[in-house]
C-alpha cells in the first residue's frame, strides 16, 4: 500500500499549526498558576507572627514541598517571585494573554512596583520580544 506523499506534508502541517496555535495558550496558562500561587502565598494569614517573618518562613518551606509533584521549577526564589508577580498584579483580569511569561518575568525586578504594571504595558503596545 503507498501513502500519498500530500498525506505526510498535511499530518505536518496540522502539527505546525496547531503547536503554534497551542502554545501562546498554554503559556498563559503557566502565567495564571504563577498568579494564583502568588495570591495564595499574598493571603497568607500568620499566626501571632509577624507578617514578613512569616512570608519568608512560607516561601523557604513552600519551595521544597512542591517540587516532588510540582517539578524541580521551584527553587526558592520562585514563590517569592510569585508573591511579587502577585503585588504587581492584583487583579487578575490586568494579565494579558497577548504576553507570554517571559514577558512578565523580570518585571517585579523593577524597583517599584507601579513600574510593572508600566513595563508590561509598553511591551504589549509596543511588541516588544522577550528579549
Amino acid at each position: 500500500m503507498l501513502i500519498k506523499p500530500s498525506f505526510v506534508a498535511d499530518m505536518r502541517a496540522i502539527i505546525l499549526q496547531n503547536r503554534h496555535q497551542a502554545l501562546p495558550v498554554a503559556d498563559h496558562q503557566r502565567t495564571l498558576i504563577y498568579w494564583y500561587i502568588g495570591r495564595r502565598i499574598f493571603e497568607e494569614k500568620p499566626q501571632e507572627q509577624d507578617r514578613a517573618e512569616c512570608r519568608e518562613y512560607i516561601i523557604r518551606y513552600l519551595s521544597p514541598q512542591l517540587q516532588p509533584g510540582g517539578g524541580n521549577g521551584f527553587p526558592v526564589r520562585q514563590p517569592n517571585w510569585y508573591r511579587k508577580f502577585y503585588q504587581a498584579f492584583p487583579i487578575l483580569s490586568a494579565l494579558w494573554i497577548q504576553l507570554s511569561h517571559s514577558h512578565y518575568r523580570p518585571l517585579p525586578a523593577a524597583d517599584a512596583k507601579d513600574q510593572m504594571p508600566f513595563y508590561a504595558a509598553e511591551a504589549l503596545r509596543n511588541n516588544w520580544q522577550v528579549r
